[in-house]
């Protein structure tokens, strides 16, 4: 799929020169604990865009995609002007570690910041939290023959857990540090219970969900 635009963009062209010309940098003020790396949250990104595309008449839809072999997920980005014109981005497509629901809200969350992040001209794509959906473990540094692979696939579920937190309302920082705090492992080395942990919340928030859920009577 190629860039599309509208037949006309001179006032759009315009429009993103100026909120260019405003916009504020995010700061990379989020932790990956497990691969000692920082980036820019997609709410990070979202906020700055919205702060400065308003008053140019500029304004963003995003839309999902899928690979024709279902195995690449993602999202697209069209930036629209109130003049009509409009420019449609092709989707950034990634493939998850595991195609299950985890790991493709994880595809679609990371497409999603990167994307908005390349059309609005965002600085966050200098980051390295993509691990857990691109194999994070394959671009470190070859672990050491004593070191069981496991230890990588535990990282990545860790990750993708907490992105399946966050994508429930979760703060997963906030998890993060309760995790240290109950746990005392302040450098999260132990792994395997940092994934229990991470776990036993997701299944406390779904429990939660259904609790919550209100089944329709029947009528009389």
């Amino acid at each position: 799929m190629t860039m599309k635009t509208s037949e006309t963009t001179g006032e759009l062209f315009k429009a993103l020169s100026a909120f260019q010309k405003d916009v504020k940098q995010p700061k990379k003020d989020a932790n990956n604990p497990f691969f000692k790396s920082k980036y820019v949250p997609l709410e990070n990104v979202i906020e700055v865009i919205h702060e400065a595309a308003g008053k140019h008449g500029l304004a963003e839809l995003t839309y999902p995609a899928t690979s024709e072999d279902g195995m690449q997920h993602g999202v697209g980005v069209v930036i629209t002007h109130s003049s009509g014109e409009f420019i449609q981005f092709p989707p950034v497509l990634l493939k998850p570690a595991k195609n299950d629901p985890q790991g493709v809200g994880a595809a679609l969350t990371y497409s999603r910041r990167y994307a908005l992040s390349a059309a609005f001209g965002i600085a966050s794509e200098t980051d390295d939290d993509g691990n857990s959906i691109s194999g994070g473990a394959k671009t470190k540094s070859q672990p050491k023959k004593n070191e069981p692979d496991e230890l990588s696939k535990q990282e990545e579920e860790i990750i993708e857990v907490l992105n399946t937190l966050q994508n429930l309302g979760i703060n997963r920082m906030e998890v993060q540090k309760a995790y240290r705090d109950e746990s005392g492992d302040k450098t999260f080395k132990n792994k395997a219970k940092m994934l229990a942990y991470f776990k036993a919340q997701l299944t406390s928030k779904h429990e939660q969900a259904e609790l919550s859920f209100e089944y329709p009577q029947a009528k009389k």
